[in-house]
């Protein structure tokens, strides 16, 4: 987890204009040369803005390192169940936020049942916030009463057009990605190593 990690430096990118959720693309490149000398390197791609930091200083000795292998593998357990916490978590936000925005850009004229989805999202995204401390049960539990009580009102407004939204029955969904991705590797980011003469 992060908050085990030792601060080595800072990137900053700053003035990034407001976008929708996922459309800012931020690509962050970690090159470590022969001498141990890091290169961290952040890029805007809205922007084409780049920050570029080299870290000399506050390495760490060889036994400093072999202590906090020692401390990583004592805490491997606890750290997959929190990385299973965070990954349910972002998943039933990504499904709140679907869920809303999907009743919103619908153009059904059933202000009702949109206006009834829109209170759903925020009391489920309100209890989210409230408790950063919920299981993933807890969660899971959250989220399929969200789905319970907004599919059926997405379902009746999109059979008055003749289609049906890929997010609908989204617990399951998000469920089965969420497996996917752990069998592949996770769904955190992706590192390459980058040999540098």
């Amino acid at each position: 987890m992060t908050k085990d990690n030792r601060l080595l430096g800072k990137v900053n990118l700053d003035y990034i204009p407001p976008a929708p959720l996922g459309v800012p693309k931020i690509e962050v490149t970690f090159e470590i040369d022969a001498n141990g000398i890091m290169k961290v390197s952040a890029k805007d791609n809205l922007q084409a803005q780049l920050i570029l930091i080299t870290i000399d200083k506050g390495r760490l000795r060889r036994e400093e390192i072999d202590e906090m292998l020692k401390q990583a593998e004592k805490m491997k357990e606890e750290d997959e169940k929190m990385k299973k916490n965070i990954e349910t978590k972002n998943h039933f936000e990504s499904y709140i936020f679907q869920l809303k925005q999907t009743a919103e850009d619908n153009n059904s004229k059933m202000k009702n049942d949109k206006q009834t989805i829109k209170k759903e999202c925020e009391e489920a995204q309100h209890w989210l916030d409230n408790n950063p401390n919920a299981s993933v049960e807890e969660i899971e539990k959250k989220q399929k009463e969200l789905e319970s009580k907004c599919s059926p009102l997405i379902a009746k407004m999109y059979q008055q057009q003749g289609g049906m939204p890929n997010m609908l029955n989204g617990f399951t969904n998000a469920s089965q990605d969420n497996n996917t991705q752990q069998q592949q590797g996770g769904s955190g980011p992706k590192f390459e190593d980058v040999d540098v003469d």
